[in-house]
């Protein structure tokens, strides 16, 4: 828990210094560095923490690795329940971290051609 309040008690200064900052490059690092750390130490706890993660994030990410077209994803916005928004930013992360399956399941017969589906 002390470390919440560390993050948040440094970014409340970091948004400080940044505002009574007249340089406008500094102005933005300092703005930049109040975001940053909040979303950093969001990102990188444990799974494991909080009820939200185990209950729809970690799911709805997982689901979305499995999608392979823009249809899916909008079929499983529809279904899913989930806010569009969490889902959105979850196909943004599960489609540029991670590869895709082939749209087309590509096996070679006994005869060395090729069959699809």
């Amino acid at each position: 828990m002390l470390i919440y309040l560390i993050v948040i008690f440094v970014s409340f200064i970091f948004a400080y210094i940044g505002n009574k900052t007249s340089t406008k490059i500094i102005r933005y690092v300092f703005f930049s560095l109040a975001i940053l750390l909040p979303s950093l130490l969001a990102g990188y706890r444990d799974e494991t923490v909080g009820h939200d993660i185990l209950a729809y994030a970690v799911p709805c990410f997982n689901d979305l690795t499995n999608i392979i077209n823009i249809k899916e994803l909008f079929i499983y916005i529809e279904t899913s329940g989930l806010e569009p928004l969490i889902i959105f930013l979850s196909a943004i992360a599960a489609y540029c971290c991670f590869p895709k399956k082939s749209c087309i399941n590509v096996t070679r017969t006994i005869d060395t051609q090729l069959a699809l589906f």
